[in-house]
């Protein structure tokens, strides 16, 4: 995640959020994060067992969004109705 604030870019973001474990986790709200936690610790162990990454990636491309809105709550804040209740739905892991 950035250090510091950006002026928004074309995208509307001001801070970006890389799809890495560390940048997922240092975007997540507290109780997030510990889900987050929780489900990166679960996929390490199917690593440790299959010997391939696949399932890390999964957990981090599936909280990355998560972890977006987190950074950046305007987007949220600037969503209609409709999109605000979705993005809620999609939120609950």
């Amino acid at each position: 995640m950035a250090d510091t604030d950006v002026p928004a870019s074309l995208d509307g973001l001001r801070i970006r959020v890389d799809k890495t474990g560390s940048a997922v986790h240092a975007a997540l709200d507290a109780d997030q994060r510990a889900v987050f936690e929780a489900e990166f610790r679960a996929a390490l162990a199917h690593v440790d067992d299959q010997f391939g990454l696949d399932a890390v990636q999964d957990v981090v491309e599936r909280w990355w969004p998560a972890a977006v809105l987190c950074a950046n709550p305007e987007i949220r804040q600037r969503a209609a109705p409709g999109i605000r209740q979705e993005i809620d739905i999609g939120n609950q892991h």
